[in-house]
């Protein structure tokens, strides 16, 4: 933050910030050096940008996040890791596939298919000798 900071001059916005933009001209006129304006108007700028960061920025969606969204779009009916792929534009392969092993693994997705009938099976057994 610029040396003028400590003199009271940058404030964070509403009312204070036309009043410190005010005071800061009467300086800037009394001194004739622009430097104080500059510095405000800089120290300004970046705040805006800042606090637009931290209301706007994307929240990076969680693999429940996904996978429920997921869940939601294809209802009842199979898909592919494809599918899951044209659902989700940003994500690699690897992801996807991370993904729809977490869903499986916390019983958010049922996954069929060869690899993965074994597994089920041995779950099913597993639970009949219990």
């Amino acid at each position: 933050m610029p040396e003028s900071a400590d003199q009271g001059t940058w404030v964070s916005s509403g009312k204070s910030a036309g009043f410190a933009y005010g005071s800061t001209c009467e300086k800037c006129d009394t001194t004739g050096n622009s430097t104080l304006f500059i510095e405000f108007s800089l120290h300004m700028i970046l705040q805006s940008l800042e606090d637009f960061l931290l209301i706007f920025r994307p929240v990076k969606p969680s693999i429940e996040d996904r996978t429920l969204k997921a869940k939601k779009h294809f209802g009842t009916r199979e898909f592919s890791r494809k599918e899951y792929l044209i659902l989700h534009k940003k994500i690699s392969t690897v992801t996807a596939s991370r993904d729809l092993k977490v869903g499986t693994d916390q019983d958010l997705l049922i996954m069929k298919g060869e690899r993965y009938q074994q597994r089920s099976v041995q779950e099913l057994s597993s639970l009949l000798l219990n």
